[in-house]
């Protein structure tokens, strides 16, 4: 018993020890290591973690040089070596790339088993990729027990993205195959129909010191005739003008014409324009969507000045979405494109590019003309609280002068309803439902006789207008 006691007070002891040189050698450190020395320390961690991430990579672009068979070996080593990766993590593209490249492997050797087994795989990893999701749906069309599933998987990513080349392309081919031509159909309408933006950019000055905003041109005459002009303020000094397109921007931008400081309209090529992807067409460009495009300009002016664009935008069918166009589908969807619809909903939502404003209670509120496109309109509809104890409603439409069919004032739960007042309102006439537009800036005032006087009382109102 006593020499088991001294046993274990000489195991304390050492332990002991141990413990006090640690913390002696941790309380030399704190004078001696600087939190430079911590930091080189971890940086040295973290290029080893990197360097040998890449020499691991490395091993799989080795590996495909070798051979499908030697690089499914070592994709297969790769993923079992990196089982806790997450999609979050920094080697995550590493992670689906290893996934994507086993299915892309397994379709080249006729392995559908194998190419859903991986597909499944990546969205198990990351369910929010949109191409692994694509992929799964594309193997479950070629299952019969699995088609319908896969139809509608590949329907709700085609319109959550319709203008994705990718999941278009993938989509079209499998819809194809299992004879669903009603779905390609749409599927290469909404590609071709313009997606977008109307946020150019304007940026001036020297590389040393250069200054940028945005801009959104409005139609300048009917918003279907393609027409725009743009005003923007540059606040210092311009020692040249580039000129950026929306991103994705698939169209001919022509008859462009610039002045600064009030002075004349002059055509581009008074300003020795320079292209950046970019087709020059003469008084205007090209601009295909596959690339970011500017236009750079010389252009010098002392001091702020006010500068105004205009010109017409002719939307195009994406080259991708081109190719797409065989056979008869083709033939029909090529119909639909020039026939209206897509194209006028560009022009209605990306050139007129509206703002509703709504004043009631002595405050403005701005709205996007943006909405649903229904037979060649726009069917914009808005909703909002309004306090209980307004009786007046003033609305605004911007600069445009389009077709303006309807402006509706409801407002729910059983409210007192509101009238047009017509000889308060500005450039626009009685319609069967409400108001038409015949002039830019169309204004039109609301009222009703009597309100719910508790002004704490929000009620639900929805402000509606097509646009033609």
């Amino acid at each position: 018993m006593e020499r088991h006691s001294t046993f274990t007070q000489m195991r304390h002891f050492v332990v002991g020890s141990w413990i006090c040189a640690l913390a002696s050698l941790a309380w030399l450190a704190s004078f001696v290591v600087t939190p430079e020395s911590w930091n080189g320390i971890g940086e040295s961690w973290r290029a080893w973690v990197i360097a040998r991430e890449h020499a691991e990579f490395a091993e799989l672009a080795n590996a495909r040089a070798a051979g499908p068979e030697a690089e499914i070996r070592a994709l297969e080593r790769w993923i079992d070596g990196h089982a806790s990766v997450t999609a979050s993590d920094t080697i995550a593209l590493a992670a689906r790339y290893a996934r994507t490249r086993m299915y892309e492997l397994a379709n080249e050797r006729g392995d559908s088993l194998a190419a859903r087994t991986w597909s499944e795989r990546a969205v198990a990893f990351d369910a929010h990729d949109a191409l692994a999701r694509t992929r799964l749906a594309v193997s479950d069309t070629r299952d019969a027990g699995r088609r319908d599933e896969g139809i509608a998987e590949l329907r709700r990513l085609l319109r959550r993205f319709p203008d994705n080349e990718a999941i278009v392309t993938a989509s079209v081919r499998a819809l194809d195959n299992v004879d669903r031509l009603d779905l390609v159909e749409d599927a290469l309408v909404a590609a071709a129909t313009p997606h977008w933006g109307n946020t150019w950019r304007v940026s001036w000055g020297s590389d040393e010191s250069s200054a940028s905003t945005t801009f959104h041109p409005r139609s300048s005459n009917r918003a279907d005739s393609g027409a725009f002009v743009a005003d923007f303020v540059l606040e210092d000094d311009v020692r040249g003008l580039s000129i950026e397109v929306p991103t994705g921007m698939c169209a001919r931008v022509g008859q462009l014409e610039l002045s600064i400081a009030e002075g004349p309209s002059r055509p581009l090529t008074f300003f020795g324009p320079r292209f950046e992807g970019l087709m020059n067409q003469g008084d205007g460009f090209l601009a295909t969507g596959e690339l970011r495009g500017s236009v750079a300009l010389d252009v010098d002016h002392e001091g702020p000045c006010r500068v105004r664009l205009c010109g017409t935008v002719t939307p195009s069918l994406p080259r991708w979405v081109v190719r797409q166009l065989v056979g008869e589908v083709g033939i029909a969807v090529r119909r639909k494109c020039h026939d209206e619809a897509p194209f006028v909903a560009y022009r209605l939502r990306a050139i007129a590019n509206d703002e509703l404003d709504v004043e009631f209670d002595g405050k403005h509120h701005g709205f996007h003309l943006d909405g649903d496109v229904h037979e060649g309109a726009i069917h914009g509809r808005f909703e909002f609280g309004l306090p209980a104890d307004v009786r007046e409603c003033t609305v605004t439409l911007g600069d445009v002068w389009a077709d303006l069919e309807i402006v509706r004032l409801d407002v729910e739960g059983g409210a007192p309803p509101f009238r047009i007042d017509w000889s308060r309102s500005d450039r626009c006439r009685q319609h069967d439902l409400g108001a038409a537009a015949t002039g830019a800036g169309p204004r039109i005032v609301f009222v009703r006789e009597k309100s719910n006087l508790d002004p704490h009382r929000v009620e639900r109102a929805r402000l509606e207008v097509v646009l033609r």
